[in-house]
C-alpha cells in the first residue's frame, strides 16, 4: 500500500508517470460512468485514469482505492483492525466541490472522512471523528 500511495499520490499532486512503461503520462478525473465497465459495481464512484500516450494504456483507480492508500487512513486502519468504506455525498468545502470518501470502524463508533477536491482529486482535509 506504500508503493501504491507513492505512485497515485505523486500521479495526482506532482506529475503522472505511466504505471506500465514509466514514461510521462496525463492524468484525468472520471466520473464513475466514464470508468470501464469492472469498476461500474464499485459503489458508482468517481476515479481517475493514467493516460500514457508512449505506450498507449491507462491504468485506472477509483476513490475508495485512492483514499485507502493514504497513510492517515493505513493507521485508522491498523487501530480499528476492522473497517468499511462508504462513499459520502458531494458537498463544498471552503468554497470547493468535494467528493467524501468515509471510513467507519465496526461497529460505527470511529469515522476518518477523506475530502477530495472534485476537478483533481487532490486531498483538501482528513477528519476523524
Amino acid at each position: 500500500m506504500k508503493w501504491l500511495y507513492g505512485y497515485y499520490w505523486q500521479a495526482i499532486d506532482q506529475e503522472p508517470m505511466c504505471f506500465f512503461c514509466g514514461e510521462p503520462a496525463r492524468l484525468l478525473v472520471k466520473e464513475a460512468q466514464d470508468l470501464p465497465t469492472k469498476y461500474h459495481g464499485l459503489s458508482q464512484q468517481a476515479g481517475i485514469a493514467i493516460m500514457c500516450s508512449h505506450c498507449q494504456r491507462t491504468h485506472y483507480n477509483t476513490l475508495s482505492h485512492l483514499t485507502l492508500d493514504l497513510p492517515q487512513v493505513r493507521r485508522f486502519w491498523n487501530k480499528h483492525k476492522c473497517i468499511h468504506w462508504q462513499q459520502g455525498e458531494q458537498i463544498e468545502h471552503a468554497g470547493i466541490p468535494a467528493l467524501v470518501s468515509s471510513f467507519k470502524s465496526k461497529g460505527g463508533q470511529r469515522q476518518m472522512d477523506v475530502l477530495i477536491e472534485q476537478q483533481t482529486f487532490r486531498v483538501l482535509a482528513i477528519n476523524e471523528c
